[in-house]
């Protein structure tokens, strides 16, 4: 069996192509494919160094980013998370606030950031270039002045004029403090089933999306 189909077997596609892209395939030994993902992703970090865990990170989104670093000694994580950019260090930090398990199902960054003055076709062409990119549809969230205003539903973007601005179709979108820990978090979501929440950094920037449903 070639090792590449070893190691899609094992471990998600995007950590597979990681390892490829900066050549540490020979990392991973066939025998590994009866372990479960967790043993084999921990047996790997063990043979790479710091910066070769770094280039894999580049190539992850910041949920499976957690998941990684989650492997590492306190350490190595800390040494790794000084070498991350301000904002993927910053969003790997958020997660750590959550129970692995329920992390990734509740905060996401699958979201575009648009000005009120944007129009339909122009947000159409952001959203599939998103799409395209990740395979996931995009919250549209409207800012004005780099500060959150709202939000424009897909539904309405698809009823809508390819004139149309953004500041018409705008609704209220509820936020959070990134400094909330996991059981702020959950009591506010059982207020609010089937919606979403923006999380806001200190400067009030958005900073992902938490999901309810």
């Amino acid at each position: 069996m070639p090792l590449t189909d070893v190691l899609v077997e094992v471990l998600p596609k995007d950590l597979v192509i990681s390892l490829i892209k900066i050549g540490k395939t020979r990392v991973v030994k066939e025998k590994r494919v009866d372990q479960n993902y967790a043993e084999t992703l921990s047996e790997i970090l063990k043979e790479l160094s710091i910066n070769e865990i770094v280039e894999i990170i580049d190539f992850l989104d910041p949920v499976k980013t957690s998941k990684v670093m989650r492997k590492l000694s306190k350490i190595k994580r800390s040494v790794i998370l000084k070498k991350l950019s301000e904002i993927v260090r910053a969003r790997v930090n958020l997660l750590f606030k959550f129970d692995p398990e329920k992390a990734g199902a509740l905060l996401n960054f699958d979201y575009i950031e648009i000005d009120k003055k944007s129009n339909v076709k122009e947000i159409v062409k952001l959203i599939s270039g998103h799409q395209r990119n990740t395979g996931n549809v995009p919250t549209v969230l409207v800012l004005e002045k780099g500060k959150l205003i709202g939000e424009v539903s897909i539904k309405d973007l698809i009823v809508s004029r390819k004139n149309s601005t953004a500041h018409k179709l705008i609704k209220n979108i509820p936020h959070i403090n990134c400094n909330l820990n996991e059981e702020n978090v959950l009591s506010i979501l059982k207020k609010r089933s089937h919606g979403k929440i923006v999380v806001l950094n200190e400067n009030n920037s958005v900073f992902g999306v938490i999901h309810s449903e």
